[in-house]
């Protein structure tokens, strides 16, 4: 093994364990999956609240695919905003992730036809 493994050595961080993803991008995860859901109900025109019940703790640790109604699927979002907050110190606000639903999503993309004005009128050469 010699040189390649000695090299890895030099430049790998040992620390940081990357068979698993943390908590942290478990739940931002969950919560851009718990976004797609909520656009996926809204275009079906599901109903707001079903006939079932489901406690706090249902809702947060139920796999997406498997929400029915848009109520929940809020519910769930709102659940996963509080646990980032509150165990991990991170703030999001809705706002933000609309923002990058936008950005992602490529809806704001400039062509270079909108940077360069077309057709570029030539410059008038000046006689010396």
């Amino acid at each position: 093994m010699g040189y390649f493994s000695d090299l890895a050595q030099k430049y790998i961080d040992f620390d940081y364990d990357r068979s698993y993803p943390s908590p942290e991008e478990q739940l931002l995860w969950r919560l851009d999956d718990l976004n797609y859901k909520l656009e996926e109900l809204t275009e079906k025109d599901a109903p707001y609240r079903g006939w079932e019940r489901l406690t706090d703790n249902d809702i947060r640790y139920a796999i997406p695919e498997y929400f029915e109604n848009i109520a929940d699927v809020e519910r769930a979002i709102e659940l996963a905003f509080e646990d980032l907050k509150n165990k991990y110190d991170i703030e999001i606000s809705e706002l933000d992730s609309e923002q990058e639903e936008v950005f992602d999503g490529g809806a704001v993309q400039m062509t270079l036809f909108e940077i360069i004005p077309f057709p570029v009128q030539p410059t008038p050469l000046k006689a010396a």
